[in-house]
């Protein structure tokens, strides 16, 4: 039996009857941005054919079905758009986002949660260093297991698994997959404090090749990262409105590519949210983390980071909302730098970069909002084409039905920033 029939039993037998039973609310919008440098290039760097500042147009349906079948609260969403490009016509695209995840609400032996997220989407250009016109496809699985063991003290096991693909032909160089897990103990409260102490292990492998840069060569070397970590993480609801999440790991980054990469390091974060009343909300984070750039690259990115986000319902009708980061990425083989450059060995950058964005959402009847973001983006750089300003401005109309649209907000989610 091949996969393809597989999924048809499984849509037919479960998920088609429970949509039967399903609270389904839905939207569909359309949004014209302007942008005054779509590319994210440095204020000197023109390329040939192309403009700096353009107009977007896009369309967007989205659906979210909830359903509770025992024990469980299941959430189906599902998304289409379709952007237009004024002056850069070849980045016009099509993408989807399709999320399926799981909320145990029943105390069991055997709890599973977690999520399932497939994506196609345009590449940021901030992340490309360049104008590529590149589209890729994000597969996520995230499950979460957790046993009891006595009391309140719980076996919890975490895999994970991702595959990134890319279109262009630069990028599919890449293309990477994955897998593994975590495993450890945890103590759960009924009143859903909790506490886990895991080991995890990692590996990446490239589905394609990154680029390699040796003396005035540049090969393609497969991807082959193992990380290790030790991981403590802990969820405490202070009040009934205020809560903290927190985590520390230790990491240990084995680079088995030819340039080889290996280190160990501690990585940790805190973050606190405030929800005062159920118009308002406010949270805040803080951390230092090891991450892939918006899941395109894999590469030794150490961040520091720091963000705050807020909104607060006015009246009926106005919502306010806000967002604001800082990250300090240091790349230990950035491997654009690599490709540019033809010198021997790695070349490490560091970045500052900030953004703010504020929203401001009006209810125009029980079915139709309008949405006015702006948003600002600056990178400041050791390596000369990855500085960048951006100022964006968006207006957002936004059809609802199962909820109230002045409810909603609209992010600033172009894909080709």
């Amino acid at each position: 039996m091949t996969r393809l029939h597989l999924l048809a039993g499984f849509l037919a037998g479960i998920v088609v009857p429970a949509l039967a039973h399903a609270e389904i609310t839905g939207s569909a919008s359309t949004v014209l941005r302007l942008d005054d440098n779509i590319f994210a290039l440095p204020a000197d760097d023109q390329p040939a054919g192309l403009v700096r500042s353009d107009t977007v147009y896009s369309g967007n349906a989205d659906i979210d079905a909830r359903f509770n079948p025992a024990g469980y609260k299941i959430d189906l969403e599902a998304g289409i758009d379709y952007e237009a490009y004024a002056r850069n016509t070849a980045y016009n695209n099509v993408g989807y986002a399709i999320q399926l995840s799981a909320t145990p609400t029943l105390d069991r032996t055997l709890t599973v949660s977690g999520s399932l997220t497939a994506r196609r989407a345009l590449s940021n250009f901030a992340s490309l260093g360049l104008p590529g016109r590149d589209v890729q496809t994000l597969f996520d699985a995230a499950p979460q297991l957790a046993v009891k063991l006595a009391g309140e003290l719980v076996l919890v096991a975490a895999p994970v698994y991702t595959r990134s693909s890319n279109t262009a032909a630069l990028f599919d160089a890449y293309n990477y997959e994955r897998y593994g897990g975590s495993l450890g103990i945890g103590w759960h409260t009924p009143l859903g404090n909790r506490i886990d102490l895991t080991f995890g292990e990692r590996h990446t492998g490239g589905l394609g090749n990154r680029f390699i840069n040796l003396g005035n060569v540049v090969v393609n070397q497969p991807t082959n990262l193992r990380d290790r970590s030790i991981d403590l993480k802990l969820h405490y609801q202070i009040t009934s409105i205020t809560s903290v999440n927190a985590a520390a790991s230790y990491v240990w980054r084995h680079d088995h590519t030819v340039l080889a990469h290996s280190f160990s390091a501690p990585f940790g974060q805190v973050g606190v949210k405030f929800e005062p009343s159920d118009h308002a909300v406010i949270s805040a984070e803080i951390g230092w983390r090891l991450e892939t750039v918006d899941q395109l690259f894999v590469d030794s990115v150490r961040t520091s980071y720091a963000n705050v986000t807020g909104s607060v319902q006015l009246g009926q009708r106005w919502r306010l909302s806000s967002r604001f980061e800082y990250n300090h990425r240091k790349f230990e083989a950035d491997q654009l730098a690599l490709v540019n450059s033809y010198s021997l060995g790695a070349i490490d950058r560091a970045d500052h970069s900030y953004h703010g964005e504020v929203a401001v959402t009006y209810g125009l009847s029980s079915h139709f909002a309008i949405v006015a973001n702006y948003a600002h983006e600056s990178r400041d750089s050791s390596y000369h084409f990855a500085n960048f300003r951006e100022n964006i401005g968006q207006i957002t109309l936004i059809y609802a039905f199962g909820a109230h649209p002045e409810t909603m907000t609209t992010a600033m989610t172009g894909r080709g920033r």
